[in-house]
């Protein structure tokens, strides 16, 4: 989910929407043209765009010509790790996982791991009104007013939705570097003695342009300029192997789970591009001006890791960038000797700088090295190229003792045996699955997820039912935690997800008629409405605005360090864990898996109880 959705969290605080003239000018490239009414919103017209443009096709076609190559390259390190004494070992402390294995050779997961590949959710999550909303990105309330024709990307948003610089991203009027670098949206060049804005092409497109292969915007300031430059860019999203019930979480309490047949537009990096590159993997970055003074930045942790390339190190404030590039040494022994050096360690067979204690989950550059994240190895579902994005997941992700191969294991039982409980630590890590082309709404929308404890019983819950009934998208529930997600519930001592924790609306799947199989009683429907009065009335007068009330925040927690304590509490003393064993038992369905259904494209998961499948019927249209 990726490098944008991350960036833009600090980008939209930089109001890139001050560059654009409110006129939507002609597109700078050909596009093919649509039958579709043009619609408007507050006076402007909304475009409504092809599937896919030249660009894009473009894009697309040189991923193609390397992920075959790039698969099949890393398929015996893959081998090699499936039959190490770290993966099963690692795979026999996961209760049920070794007998799930069995006698499977590494041929026979790898070919099961494509087939549950095949069914894996592509999920988007998002907020329901603007304000909760952490960076330019669509919300329910928006969609419904303006009766969006596409589920635009953040730069189509940015030029729709034009938002003034707040002062406190006012970089021209900062004085001196450590007033400039301390907010992490600026950057000071001693040459000219200036503050001036991260350049927006140097964040932005750095994986767009450096990694992805899309040609760079022609605007001013790395600006695009043109309605059709903006929809070129992929939309952000995150591959749910892991089968979390809430989505991808930490971006917004509603997910958007993707039609299936935008699979053979998509391709995939091993982790998400934006903390890829805020962790010190690109280099590049520093190009923007002079690195940070981090010495004079602060003298305490939250004032050093404010700034986006200073990270606090044993009681001292260091800069990342420029440590890391001393981190050159070619052996281990010089790699992690005195000086500078021991802030390098020795991994996979490279010195690079060490993780801090303070970032979660502890990640390493060498899984996927800068001068490998290019076009040439990001990863493929149609025709499948993946076997190298599996092997630079495990490579990436240090934080397990048994390295490589108990990353692997991980993975592999949870997907084995999803009832396995889940850290909110392996939540982050989502392999992103982007999509390279326009998402027509309502059609390319599957189902949505709505999160229990921060939308049940609100006003913003009743929004995304409207929502999911004018559209023709069945609603589940999901349960997550049984607390609303903050940027604190990804961290070593936040809480564990469990499985099975969604139930499906039986209001919207009433309304819709959609399936052959939800027959809504009027004893469940009765059930369900009073479960949803009692956390109405018990929530008091607390809306279900979203935990991160910054965009800031959510930067700053993910790109220099994640920030330690316990989850916050929902927004009103209601248990809704307990809550949630109110509903009726019938409602429970399961995420999709391989060879669950007969029609997994028509088909949102599995009644817990009976194992038969929630699926859209034959003849349902939207």
């Amino acid at each position: 989910m990726a490098m944008g959705r991350l960036k833009n969290a600090l980008l939209h605080a930089m109001a890139l929407g001050c560059f654009f003239e409110p006129s939507f000018t002609a597109a700078a490239h050909a596009r093919p043209s649509t039958s579709q009414q043009p619609r408007s919103v507050k006076g402007r017209t909304l475009p409504s765009f092809p599937p896919q443009s030249t660009v894009q096709v473009a894009v697309l076609e040189t991923i193609k010509q390397h992920a075959k190559q790039a698969s099949d390259g890393a398929t015996p390190a893959l081998v090699a790790l499936l039959t190490s004494e770290g993966f099963r070992s690692s795979a026999s402390a996961y209760p049920g996982c070794s007998p799930a294995l069995g006698d499977a050779s590494p041929q026979d997961i790898l070919e099961w791991f494509g087939e549950e590949l095949a069914v894996a959710e592509q999920v988007h999550n998002f907020a329901v009104d603007p304000m909760s909303s952490m960076m330019p990105d669509v919300t329910v309330e928006q969609a419904m007013e303006a009766h969006y024709p596409d589920f635009y990307n953040q730069w189509t948003l940015e030029r729709l939705y034009p938002t003034p610089t707040p002062p406190s991203a006012n970089c021209s009027l900062l004085r001196g570097q450590r007033q400039c670098d301390g907010t992490g949206m600026c950057r000071w060049t001693a040459a000219t003695s200036t503050c001036t804005d991260l350049a927006v092409a140097n964040v932005v497109d750095t994986a767009e342009v450096g990694i992805f292969g899309y040609p760079a915007f022609t605007g001013p300031q790395g600006t695009p300029r043109t309605m059709d430059e903006t929809a070129d860019r992929p939309i952000y999203v995150a591959f749910n192997l892991r089968k979390v019930d809430a989505g991808n979480p930490l971006f917004g309490a509603v997910s958007a789970v993707y039609s299936d047949s935008l699979r053979s537009r998509s391709f995939f990096a091993p982790l998400d591009t934006g903390y890829w590159e805020f962790s010190g993997c690109n280099t590049s970055l520093q190009s923007t001006g002079n690195p940070s003074n981090c010495s004079r930045v602060g003298p305490t942790m939250s004032s050093c890791n404010a700034v986006w390339d200073c990270d606090w190190r044993d009681g001292a404030c260091i800069n990342v960038i420029a440590v890391k590039a001393n981190c050159t040494y070619k052996t281990n022994q010089d790699c992690e000797a005195g000086g500078h050096r021991a802030l390098c360690t020795w991994m996979h067979g490279h010195c690079e700088l060490a993780p801090p204690a303070a970032r979660y989950p502890a990640s390493s550059c060498a899984g996927w090295p800068e001068n490998v994240a290019r076009p040439s190895t990001l990863g493929l579902l149609d025709p499948p190229a993946w076997h190298h994005i599996l092997l630079a997941s495990v490579q990436t992700w240090i934080d397990h003792a048994a390295g490589a191969a108990g990353q692997l294991a991980s993975l592999i039982c949870r997907m084995k045996r999803p009832e396995l409980p889940l850290t909110s630590l392996d939540v982050f890590k989502y392999w992103e699955a982007n999509v390279d082309g326009a998402i027509a709404l309502p059609k390319d929308i599957k189902f949505l997820v709505a999160s229990f404890a921060a939308l049940f019983g609100t006003a913003e819950g009743e929004q995304v039912q409207q929502w999911c009934s004018k559209s023709g998208f069945l609603l589940v529930w999901s349960l997550g935690t049984g607390h609303v997600m903050t940027s604190m519930s990804f961290t070593p001592g936040g809480p564990s997800f469990g499985y099975n924790h969604r139930a499906v609306d039986p209001i919207v799947a009433t309304r819709l008629n959609a399936t052959n199989n939800v027959t809504v009683s009027a004893s469940t429907k009765a059930q369900f409405q009073e479960v949803w009065n009692y956390a109405a009335t018990h929530r008091g007068n607390v809306t279900a605005a979203h935990p991160i009330r910054t965009r800031r925040e959510l930067w700053s927690s993910l790109s220099v360090g994640f920030a330690q304590g316990p989850p916050t509490p929902s927004p009103s003393n209601l248990n809704f864990t307990a809550l949630w064993a109110e509903l009726p038992g019938e409602l429970a369905v399961a995420p999709l898996g391989a060879r669950h259904c007969a029609d997994p494209a028509r088909c949102i998961g599995t009644f817990v109880s009976t194992r038969d499948c929630l699926c859209y019927h034959d003849g349902f249209e939207r």
